[in-house]
């Protein structure tokens, strides 16, 4: 999804407003992604789903940066607590939108070989950080309101003994069931 994102919807180039790249909405769903998943999944996904957005849209250059860029900025966000929107995951939105500008301000310094010229992306960074925290928040009180984390909820597995599938390392349970006593009936997806 966030590859879908990053690369077909909203993709407005930088040269725009005098950059180098695109901006994208993309980072909605590396925000949303990193509320629910595990850090290191959510980490794994947003890096994967960035860099090849990058390479599908011809700015191979640019996927070694996006990939770190994008897996610091799932750090900042947790998928613990019963809704996505937790006092981190709002102190996560201004931070994530500074890694964003700062990391592309260096990665485009290194690969220009200037940083006067890096200057001008910064407004796109900052409008794409600013519309991704936007709409992390309207979907994610959206999601929040029909309890989404009762329906999908992502745990960690235990390693199998002696099975050749110990590299499963959690556990998709798309039903999530609460019973009238709190106790949560797990139904596994097919």
């Amino acid at each position: 999804l966030t590859l879908v994102l990053t690369a077909y919807v909203f993709h407005i180039p930088m040269s725009l407003f005098g950059g180098q790249g695109y901006v994208h909405i993309g980072d909605v769903v590396i925000y949303l992604g990193a509320s629910l998943l595990p850090m290191e999944y959510a980490c794994l996904t947003a890096a994967v789903g960035g860099g090849l957005a990058d390479i599908l849209c011809g700015s191979a250059i640019w996927a070694p940066w996006t990939i770190v860029i994008k897996a610091l900025i799932a750090t900042c966000f947790t998928s613990k607590g019963r809704k996505l929107l937790v006092k981190r995951n709002y102190i996560a939105l201004p931070i994530a939108c500074g890694i964003t500008v700062l990391g592309y301000y260096l990665a485009e310094s290194i690969l220009y070989g200037s940083f006067i010229t890096p200057i001008y992306s910064i407004i796109g960074n900052v409008i794409q950080g600013v519309v991704s925290s936007v709409l992390y928040i309207a979907l994610a009180l959206l999601l929040d309101k029909i309890n989404i984390k009762n329906f999908v909820i992502l745990r960690k597995s235990h390693l199998l003994k002696q099975n050749t599938e110990n590299n499963i390392n959690f556990i998709i349970i798309n039903l999530a069931h609460r019973t009238k006593t709190g106790q949560i009936k797990l139904y596994k997806k097919n």
